[in-house]
Order: C-alpha cells, then structure tokens, then sequence
C-alpha cells in the first residue's frame, strides 16, 4: 500500500511540524513563566512579562486565562494588576465560569469590586465609541446627500417592538440566559468557544455558568460571603428571579433566597438571608407546587433561618398560611410539616409567630386555584370533588397522632378541628 503524504493532510490525519515546532515543549514559553510566576504570586516577574506584550487572552492547555489563574490562587495584587492591563474580564472556563463567578465563589470581595468597576469603564468606553461611530456615519450621509436622506428620521427601521427610543436592541431578560456580553454555551462535548474580542469586554452581573446555572450572586451565597453578596446587591445582582433545574419531569425551581438553605454556615446564611430580603426577595417565593421558600426552610429544619425570615420578611406571616402540594394529592401548611418531621422547637416557633392549626376549604381552594393556574394550558387539570379538600389535606391533629407527638394537645386547644376525620377515611376507594 503506497502511502500519499498529501493526501493524508488534506483529510487531517497528518499534521507534519515546522523546524522549530519539533523542540517547542524543551524549554519554558511565555504562558508557562506567567502563569507559574501568578500561582507562585512574583509580581516582578508578571510584571516584565506582561509589559513585554504578552498577549494576556492567551489560555493554558486546560483553557485558563492568566487572570483566570490569578483569582484561583487567590492573588489579588496580581488579579488587580492583570485587569488594569487589559485582560478580558468576560473570558469564560469551560464550565461557563467568567472571572466575576470565580472571585465570588472564593470571597475575594476587592477584586469583586475591580471587576464591576472595570466593567463600568468598558461600557462607558464603548457607549462613547458607539455613538462616535454613529455621529460620524451620520455627518457622511449628510456630506453625501446634501441633506438628512431619511428626512431628519434618525431611528432605526426596525419595529418598535425591537428597539428602544434611543436607537439600541431591546433588551429581555430570560430567566436563565446570559446576555451578549459573554459567550453562549458550548454544545456537549466541543471545545470551549474563542472570546470574541469584538464585543465589548461588560460583565452581565446576572449571567450564569453552563454547568450549575448559577449567577455570581449564587456561588457567593452558597460559600457564605456575605460582604461580597452585599457588593453585587448594590451593584444591581437580581435577587428575585428563579432558574429552574433538572429534567422537564423534575424541574427544580430555584431562588437566590433558597440557595441560603445549602449555605453550611449557619450565621452566615442567616445575614445573606437578610440582605436578599431587604433587597427586594421575599420567603412567599414558591414553586410549581405552591412549596415556598419558607416552607422548604422548614422542611429542611433550618430553624434560626426561619427566624430570620419572620423577623425580617413581613410576608412571612402569609407564608405560615399557603397550603403547598407535597405529591400530587397531598397537601399541607409549614406547621404541619413541622409536626410531621418531629420537630417541636420548629412547630413552637410558628405557633409562637402565628401560624394556626385551623385549615379552612377557602385556604384549600386558594391553593388549588393557583396549582392549576401554573404552567401550560394545554396541562390536564382535574375536576375537583366536593371533599376534595378533605381528601387532599393532611390537618396538624393527624399529623401529631401519626409521630405520636405530645403536640397533639396543643394543636386541640388552639382550635384545630377534631371532627373532620382522618385523611385516609376520606379517600374515594375508602369504602367510608
């Protein structure tokens, strides 16, 4: 068999090297000293490669920037000097991280600060150049037609629906999709995408990763940061909007204030907890299933959260209320949920902040009509029986007498109804 060299380049299987590609790896290059000399934190030697004209978007075999590195080793001097020589502060890692994500998740708050301020200067810088380069097409159409050709008409001719008054796209804001700040997500199993240097190098404060869905504000809620959640609060972070995670069939909707629940710093979360809700989140949030945040903080027994949430939401009363559908037929308030999982310090803080044993068809109706008013419309919606909200609703007494729990004498005595039977008495193949 007679092989054909040029054949096999064309086709991609033969890749031959220049005379000085065959020894490359032999001696350190430019990436390998700036990079070793980030981690090892020698400003020195950073800074004569870097004044050098080392090309700072260059990446490492696994895909980081120089300024990636630096924030991952925890070097702040260096990160500071690396974004004050242009490095492109919306370069992503593969797993859709950009430098704001990392030093979030790792509490670095100054350069937190550098960030967002430099991302401030670059969407100034580029506001300026964009409406240079408008003035001056404008000035060439007018030295060209003697005169304004669109008849002093100067929007754009696109719909209104698309653009703004002053002549830029319309934005919308998806739950879950960055902007065009950064780079859309890569398809399963490609490379990560090259930056495009001609977009201007603004961090979407809300843009999130590819791998966890998370935004900066996420990852510095979850490590318990508190003072760097309280920085991209007030630089504008959204605290409100939930993402949803998992398949269609078992869709998780998350909130920024849920992410408190998987903070491991009890302290911690609790201060995050108050600065989400001062601005603007609320622990009424709920998913598809009516289950709000308050109620999943029960659920996880996450006590001095809770107070958190009663002494600082003042919805947190209409939280002890809102009936949530625990399965598909099975219906239940915080308090029972407390007495269902044994939890008599919980049950007593909620009986002590008002929540009442009494649940009425009006709380369950209320609660149905929203369940089913939530999703697609072409979503199967049952007929509701006239004891539904017996069949469907498991009540404080039955809770207690299930766990055996001495809080079945309360519950009586603050006025929980002893004569609407057991849940299971109400069920249709019952026989009762």
């Amino acid at each position: 068999m007679q092989e054909d060299p040029g054949r096999q380049m064309m086709t991609g299987s033969f890749h031959p090297i220049d005379e000085g590609e065959w020894a490359c790896q032999a001696y350190l290059g430019a990436v390998e000293k700036l990079f070793r000399a980030v981690v090892e934190g020698d400003m020195e030697t950073v800074r004569d490669i870097v004044e050098g004209g080392f090309d700072l978007q260059r990446r490492d075999h696994v895909g980081r920037t120089a300024l990636h590195l630096a924030i991952l080793s925890k070097t702040e001097t260096i990160s500071s000097y690396l974004i004050d020589s242009g490095a492109r502060i919306t370069a992503r890692l593969v797993d859709g991280r950009t430098s704001l994500h990392l030093a979030s998740q790792l509490g670095m708050k100054n350069t937190v600060s550098k960030l967002l301020e430099r991302s401030k200067q670059n969407e100034k810088k580029a506001e300026e150049e964009k409406a240079a380069a408008e003035k001056k097409d404008r000035d060439e159409d007018t030295g060209m037609d003697g005169g304004d050709s669109h008849g002093g008409d100067d929007t754009n001719p696109s719909s209104d629906d698309d653009w703004d008054s002053d002549g830029k796209p319309r934005k919308t804001k998806p739950i879950t999709a960055p902007t065009t700040t950064v780079n859309d997500p890569p398809a399963e199993g490609a490379a990560i995408p090259e930056d495009n240097e001609e977009l201007p190098d603004v961090l979407d404060i809300n843009a999130v990763d590819w791998d966890f869905m998370y935004s900066p504000l996420s990852h510095a809620i979850i490590a318990g940061h508190v003072q760097v959640v309280d920085i991209l609060v007030r630089a504008g972070a959204d605290v409100t909007t939930p993402f949803k995670k998992g398949a269609s069939w078992a869709q998780v909707t998350v909130y920024p204030l849920t992410l408190t629940l998987l903070t491991e710093d009890t302290k911690s979360a609790c201060a995050i907890a108050e600065r989400l809700l001062e601005g603007g989140a609320s622990c009424t949030a709920a998913d598809d299933c009516l289950k709000t945040i308050f109620h999943q903080a029960v659920l996880a027994k996450a006590t001095e959260l809770v107070k958190t949430f009663i002494r600082v939401d003042p919805n947190a009363k209409a939280a002890m209320d809102i009936l949530s559908y625990l399965s598909w037929n099975e219906v239940a308030n915080p308090l029972v949920s407390a007495i269902s999982l044994n939890h008599p310090a919980m049950a007593a803080l909620l009986i002590s902040s008002g929540s009442s044993p009494k649940i009425t068809p009006e709380m369950y109706d209320r609660s149905w009509e929203a369940r089913h008013s939530i999703g697609s419309k072409n979503s199967y919606i049952p007929r509701k029986q006239d004891n539904q909200w017996l069949v469907d609703t498991v009540f404080p007494v039955e809770a207690a007498l299930a766990r055996q729990s001495d809080l079945v004498i309360p519950m009586i005595q603050l006025g929980a109804d002893l004569n609407l039977g057991l849940r299971a008495s109400h069920q249709y193949n019952s026989g009762g």
